[in-house]
């Protein structure tokens, strides 16, 4: 996609835009899936303290200098905690340049993990694009993720499924 560029969080501005831009996609995939309490207490301010905890592992996408997509990883555990874009920049390339910016990044791990909801199919077919695989014996839950989450993980060679 032209116009689009990945790059870290390097500013405040950048962090506290990120956090917004966090808090749409959350809203828009939690809503339809978490409790009404859970849904309730991610607020705006929520969702841009958390993105002021760890900038050195957040990635964004911007265009015409408005962030139009975002991923946060662990550098020090080669995982992929999220990947949003908003809804009108999707299907124009975003996600798949944050994924691979990421995936060059996390290069060094075998395998690479990330969560996706369960009932979110969209999500799993994306991260099964980039090699990611289902581990469904191993589900996570955390307080971002209020759902339960299929455990993902991609192999430097695509044919080895061996668990941790």
């Amino acid at each position: 996609m032209s116009g689009v560029y990945v790059s870290s969080i390097l500013f405040d501005e950048s962090i506290a835009e990120k956090g917004r831009v966090y808090w749409i996609i959350w809203h828009e995939v939690y809503d339809k899936l978490a409790d009404p309490e859970t849904v309730e207490q991610m607020t705006l301010a929520r969702c841009q303290e958390g993105a002021r905890l760890y900038p050195w592992s957040q990635w964004i996408a911007k265009k015409d200098d408005k962030i139009v997509g975002f991923c946060d990883f662990d550098l020090y555990h080669g995982e992929i905690f999220s990947i949003g874009v908003l809804p009108e920049y999707r299907g124009q390339g975003v996600a798949r340049r944050l994924m691979e910016e990421i995936l060059e990044r996390l290069s060094a791990f075998d395998p690479i993990t990330l969560w996706a909801p369960e009932k979110d199919p969209n999500a799993i077919r994306f991260y099964e694009h980039f090699g990611f695989r289902p581990c469904p014996d191993d589900h996570h839950v955390d307080c971002l993720m209020p759902v339960s989450a299929l455990t993902m993980r991609r192999w430097r060679s695509p044919n080895d499924t061996q668990s941790d």
